[in-house]
């Protein structure tokens, strides 16, 4: 039987559909291209970046989270920056507009140093009576820190001359999946990276004389004193800019004269609002040691996420130097390389801008270069370079506006005329980069969404009607973990009390000088703290205001902490702190001879004596049996004691002694020294009777023999007698 064979008339009407489809997927395919390279107006542009900061701020972020709930805002820097605030706000206005005396009271400091985004805070006060109880910013700030990321990205893709929508979906998707902001999730004032951004735009819209170079002057000083009043780390990139516009600006044109006139009008500005905000406050110091040790490891770029991974911390501090770029981007560049060049991109129209990067890229690397865990060379800097050294010690910082120029380089050359390879490479780019920093979106999902602990909440009882927290000993004065200061200052902030010391940036304390009431006498309405660690390190070292206070039952031990109110009853707020004991202060310590460094000695029956042969050469004179302890004493009236026995007569003298003090009013004070006379075999205890003047003096008593004369160390101690 023969097939039943098809109308002839289907096949051609087949056909014709097939075709028709095909066409409109075409002409679709094609309309959707010319939308994505058509050039976007301003207005447009900026919603759509706004859009999808707010679509990637939503995924990301929790609402909890941007209100400033959250154990992100209990603890480490977060903590030292809301609690700023807190004294800020509770505080009246004062001159300079960013000090407070209410910390680091009677002296007060300037909220600069607390890192607590200055901008905002000067914004919110005048509406404190408004805001809800507890209110802070430092939440909202993350949200801010995105929008005006996009906006920056936007605004430098524009200045760059490439304006469609495929390239602002680019500068702004590789900008929010940016690796060095989403690795500053810590430190919130430093993660405003859209002032970088909008100084490379301005830079380039001056150079393309889109902008007027007064123009451009104007907008980089209003940019410059938001950055100052964010972080001076962001005015420091920002200024670097703006000098290499004017480099740039007169090799074109010449007339020094003028660039050199708007330098100097813009940096006396800075310094005049910089001292009415009380940046140059006497409480602290701008300078301080750490350059070199955190800086950027020369792996840092190439490796840190998902796919490509390696070592890019050699010394254990170079985090603060992680600049991860992110496969999706290496990949846009190394596509970029296998291009032809743009010539409008060329380092030659942009000379000092780009030795303007170098430079940073290399105080950034610093001189203690590391590639990986491998330290490769060191050099020594000239002097001159310490105060800025100094001041911005966290080098490795300095190379986010060179991760910026070397993205968006990329991005304006790929993408500035329309390309269907091009635009699939960065879509694959940016697909890419998203797989790549899963790591880093794991962290911060991490972070952002771990509940509230409320253990501020504890303190509500014992915190009410105090009006100052004295906590000893002052920071930076002694060893003790930052963040039990963190924690004391939100303390004192929340319940707005004052605090007689404060945790800040660069603190320069006066660590000779006891904060606080200095007679020791216990104040009403004061919460007297002091870290646990310290008493067991130097057991003598609690202030006598604590002394009094335990004798009259008012202290407790909790937790990490040694508390003692000066009025309230200890039985009604010490059952609210879970765990709390009573205390009882030691007014008497020994230091066993076993406890007590030596050059000379060695233990024999828990005793020193001398180890070395009188036949030797090298024993002919004194050595030093024991010295130390190095007991932190505060102001007061001492004994001290150094408990021997020797077989020798009681008029052979066996050793000698001295009792030293270090710090307090004298950098270094010889007491009284003496010498040891023979025990015939007794046990003998000699002592003596000193002041100490002035916090944070450090009593060692040291004995020093020779081999030739029999004498055993058993012990030196210390009394305190004004706290009896």
């Amino acid at each position: 039987m023969r097939p039943t064979s098809l109308p002839a008339t289907r096949i051609p009407v087949a056909a014709s559909s097939m075709v028709t489809a095909a066409s409109m997927t075409t002409r679709t395919w094609r309309q959707g291209s010319r939308i994505l390279w058509r050039p976007l107006p301003a207005a447009l542009a900026y919603a759509t970046a706004l859009l999808l900061a707010l679509l990637f701020v939503g995924a990301e972020y929790p609402l909890d989270f941007l209100l400033g709930k959250g154990a992100f805002f209990e603890a480490g820097d977060a903590a030292q920056h809301v609690s700023g605030w807190w004294f800020f706000a509770s505080d009246q206005w004062h001159f300079p507009l960013l000090f407070t005396e209410r910390l680091n009271t009677p002296r007060g400091t300037s909220i600069a140093f607390t890192d607590s985004i200055p901008l905002a805070a000067l914004l919110f006060k005048p509406f404190v009576d408004w805001l809800p109880s507890h209110f802070h910013y430092i939440g909202m700030w993350h949200g801010i820190v995105y929008l005006t990321q996009a906006i920056g990205a936007t605004f430098l893709i524009r200045a760059l001359n490439v304006r469609h929508l495929l390239a602002q979906l680019a500068a702004v998707g590789f900008t929010l999946l940016w690796p060095p902001l989403l690795g500053r999730l810590g430190h919130t004032a430093l993660m405003t990276h859209s002032l970088l951004l909008l100084a490379l735009g301005f830079y380039f819209m001056g150079r393309r004389h889109v902008w007027r170079p007064d123009n451009t002057t104007f907008a980089f000083l209003l940019l410059s004193i938001a950055a100052l009043l964010v972080h001076p780390y962001l005015l420091a990139m920002c200024l670097t800019i703006y000098i290499a516009f004017l480099i740039d600006l007169g090799i074109a044109e010449g007339r020094w004269a003028w660039q050199a006139l708007r330098l100097s009008t813009v940096l006396a500005i800075l310094v005049a609002v910089a001292s009415m905000c009380g940046y140059f406050s006497a409480t602290t110091s701008t300078a301080t040691e750490g350059f070199g040790r955190y800086s950027m490891n020369l792996a840092s770029p190439f490796c840190g996420g998902r796919i490509l991974t390696c070592v890019t911390d050699g010394n254990g501090s170079q985090g603060e130097g992680a600049n991860f770029f992110g496969a999706g981007v290496w990949l846009l560049l190394l596509i970029v390389t296998l291009q032809p060049r743009s010539r409008a991109l060329s380092p030659r129209h942009f000379p000092a801008l780009a030795a303007a990067l170098v430079l940073l890229t290399i105080y950034a690397i610093s001189n203690v270069v590391y590639l990986g865990p491998q330290l490769l060379l060191t050099y020594p800097l000239p002097a001159f370079l310490a105060p800025v050294t100094g001041t911005f010690r966290a080098s490795g910082r300095f190379f986010w506006p060179v991760g910026y120029a070397v993205l968006f380089f990329a991005i304006a050359s790929l993408l500035r005329k329309p390309s269907a390879w091009a635009g699939a490479a960065v879509v694959a780019a940016l697909c890419l980069q998203w797989l790549d920093l899963t790591p880093y979106r794991t962290t911060l999902a991490t972070i952002v969404t771990r509940p509230q602990a409320n253990d501020i909440l504890r303190w509500e009882t014992i915190m009410t009607g105090v009006t100052q927290l004295d906590l000893y000993p002052g920071y930076s004065c002694a060893d003790v973990e930052p963040q039990f200061y963190a924690r004391m200052q939100q303390v004192a902030g929340y319940y707005g009390a004052r605090m007689n010391t404060a945790f800040v940036a660069r603190p320069n304390a006066d660590c000779h000088v006891l904060p606080g009431d200095p007679t020791g006498r216990p104040q009403p309405h004061h919460l007297y703290v002091m870290p646990v660690h310290t008493l067991e390190k130097d057991p003598l070292a609690a202030p006598s205001v604590f002394y009094r206070l335990a004798d009259r039952h008012a202290c407790v031990l909790w937790e990490s902490a040694l508390i003692c109110r000066a009025d309230g009853d200890a039985e009604t707020w010490a059952p609210t702190l879970p765990g709390a004991r009573p205390v009882t202060l030691t007014h008497r310590a020994i230091w066993p001879a076993d406890k007590l460094p030596t050059l000379v000695g060695r233990l024999v029956d828990g005793t020193l004596v001398d180890r070395r042969s009188p036949a030797r050469p090298d024993a002919a004179g004194p050595g030093v049996l024991s010295f130390g302890p190095y007991a932190t004493l505060p102001p007061g009236h001492y004994r001290w004691e150094i408990t021997y026995v020797s077989a020798a007569r009681a008029a052979a003298n066996v050793a000698t002694w001295d009792v030293f003090l270090n710090g307090g009013t004298r950098a270094q004070q010889r007491l009284v020294s003496g010498v040891l006379e023979g025990t015939l075999g007794v046990t003998k205890t000699i002592e003596g009777f000193f002041n100490v003047e002035g916090a944070n003096v450090t009593a060692e008593v040291r004995t020093f023999s020779v081999p030739t004369e029999d004498m055993a160390l058993v012990s030196v101690g210390i009394d305190r007698l004004d706290a009896k």
